[in-house]
């Protein structure tokens, strides 16, 4: 017997021509045998390749609705699937964040089963190595995060429609699922998986990934303040050190040559000045956003193929 809530599923493109239509038909076959209600929201974060003729080749042969979001510029993962999430109606969505994922699509229902036990949101962890980068990143984030939220590498997730109302309901501009969806307060849980592709590589640049990370630190820890005070702290220090020495010298009647100190002392403050409007220039910049209120997407064009 087929369940009867509704369910959505939001799927992340960009550039994944090969694997998007196959992936989306294992999907629909999937969701067609166990749903009676369902829909399937592709979400296309300016794709550069056929990924879109792919999906739309497949997409009419599918037994439930497929909705495709068009993004007219590269948004990345995070805003482009919240995107895919704000269009959704269903009881509970599927959050799949590529095509190209290392998981047996069954994952899905144990899922979707472990969120029916008491959770309003369900994460798939693989099992595999976390990247040393990554790992000390997620060390860091819940050392200093406000509410000391643990972080983990995944990709797929099931989330309750009260979990993505109260999501919505963060006065946020900037948001980080894995991190605004534990905020919501509701049960959170997750379930490990052994990954059928060990060779998965994450095609996001690193200089995005770099600023992703920065913009998360600075927006939901105190690492941002913390260094900033250490680092004022230090050169003051440092500067009364060095003006006690001068005076000291000077007192005692020993000449001090003084350049080369001078420049070493000058050169050493700037760079503690300039790291520290570095991080005040990132945080006004993001305080910019926040109080603009800009939307955290645009979309280009939206496309419903209806059922066959």
């Amino acid at each position: 017997m087929k369940d009867h809530n509704f369910i959505s599923t939001v799927l992340y493109i960009h550039n994944n021509s090969g694997c998007a239509g196959k992936f989306l038909t294992t999907l629909d076959n999937f969701l067609s045998e166990r749903y009676k209600n369902y829909e399937i929201i592709v979400v296309d974060d300016h794709s550069e390749d056929n990924s879109l003729e792919e999906i739309r080749k497949s997409a009419w042969n599918f037994e439930g609705n497929v909705i495709i979001i068009k993004l007219p510029w590269y948004h990345g993962t995070e805003a482009a699937m919240i995107a895919g999430v704000n269009l959704s109606i269903g009881d509970y969505v599927f959050e799949i964040d590529s095509p190209d994922l290392d998981f047996d699509i069954s994952l899905l229902e144990e899922l979707y089963k472990k969120m029916l036990s008491g959770f309003d949101v369900v994460s798939a962890v693989p099992k595999s190595k976390t990247a040393f980068l990554s790992k000390s990143f997620y060390l860091i984030f819940k050392k200093y995060s406000k509410q000391r939220i643990t972080l983990t590498s995944e990709y797929v997730r099931v989330v309750s429609r009260r979990a993505i109302n109260r999501f919505n309901e963060q006065l946020f501009s900037f948001k980080y699922r894995k991190v605004n969806y534990q905020m919501t307060g509701f049960p959170v849980a997750s379930i490990n998986y052994e990954p059928i592709n060990n060779n998965k590589v994450n095609k996001t640049p690193f200089r995005e990934r770099l600023n992703l990370g920065f913009e998360i630190m600075l927006m939901y820890t105190r690492v941002g303040e913390k260094l900033a005070v250490n680092l004022s702290l230090f050169f003051i220090f440092v500067s009364l050190f060095l003006g006690l020495y001068s005076m000291i010298m000077f007192i005692r009647g020993i000449a001090v040559e003084g350049w080369t100190t001078t420049m070493l002392f000058l050169s050493f403050g700037f760079s503690g000045i300039f790291s520290l409007m570095g991080i005040l220039s990132k945080y006004l910049s993001m305080v910019l956003v926040e109080v603009q209120k800009r939307p955290s997407f645009f979309t280009e064009n939206i496309e419903r193929l209806n059922k066959k």
